[in-house]
């Protein structure tokens, strides 16, 4: 399954963006001393996407802080910030409104993984807690809202969720990512479940990945040995399909 959709221009604020598909974040344990990005990381991004910075993504997911206050599993709190969905969903709220507050809504999204027991938490009632979270983030008019859809890097049905009502809350962009391919990402835009769709993992072996799937080229596999930490080696040398091709010839 083909559609240009993928491929057509999209307003996201004060952005035009070429394409529907963009870049999830990853973990490549690549900074240096002090955890200041590495000299590779512009590069990194430049192949894949750019290296300018235009907004903030606020984490809400994968386990980390923020998506430990949501998630009951790891908030045991007793006080304002634990117990009651309203009050789990308060620190990442907060976050968002001062980040909102000092460089606009329209330059702030957000990064969600209701049911990922990514890094070992989990929600008991992750529908309620998330359809309240995402109305609260589109109050505050934040950009976009960045889902990942299922386990994160795994199985998108690991745990029953309605993410179709979190897309109908949400009036501004809805961003979809995990495990996605050109076929999927296809038909999701073609049933107005997403705006945009991110892709995470084939990025790192295809720095050209647009214009691969555009084309309906082949994707390169990455090396799991180099995926965390190291230097250039699996992180900038994945060759283009013009580089691949000319090398060939």
């Amino acid at each position: 399954m083909t559609d240009q959709n993928l491929f057509t221009p999209y307003t996201l604020g004060a952005l035009t963006l070429s394409n529907r598909v963009v870049l999830a974040p990853l973990t490549r344990n690549r900074a240096g001393e002090g955890f200041v990005p590495s000299e590779f990381a512009a590069t990194y991004y430049s192949q894949r996407a750019s290296a300018g910075f235009d907004g903030v993504e606020i984490h809400g997911a994968n386990g980390y802080l923020l998506d430990q206050f949501l998630k009951d599993s790891a908030n045991l709190r007793t006080d304002a910030y634990g117990g009651s969905i309203e009050n789990r969903a308060r620190l990442l709220l907060e976050v968002t409104a001062a980040v909102v507050n000092e460089i606009g809504a329209d330059r702030t999204g957000v990064r969600l993984s209701p049911v990922s027991p990514a890094n070992g938490v989990s929600s008991s009632d992750p529908q309620a807690q998330f359809d309240y979270v995402v109305d609260q983030l589109d109050a505050l008019g934040v950009v976009y809202l960045h889902v990942v859809e299922g386990a994160t890097g795994g199985p998108r049905d690991v745990a029953p969720f309605d993410f179709g009502a979190l897309r109908q809350r949400f009036k501004h962009t809805y961003i979809a990512n995990n495990g996605y391919d050109l076929d999927l990402a296809t038909s999701r835009l073609a049933e107005d479940q997403a705006d945009l769709i991110a892709f995470g993992r084939p990025f790192i072996g295809n720095p050209d990945l647009v214009e691969r799937l555009k084309s309906g080229a082949p994707l390169s596999a990455f090396n799991p040995a180099t995926l965390y930490g190291g230097g250039s080696a699996g992180y900038i040398d994945y060759p283009t399909l013009a580089e691949s091709s000319a090398t060939a010839s």
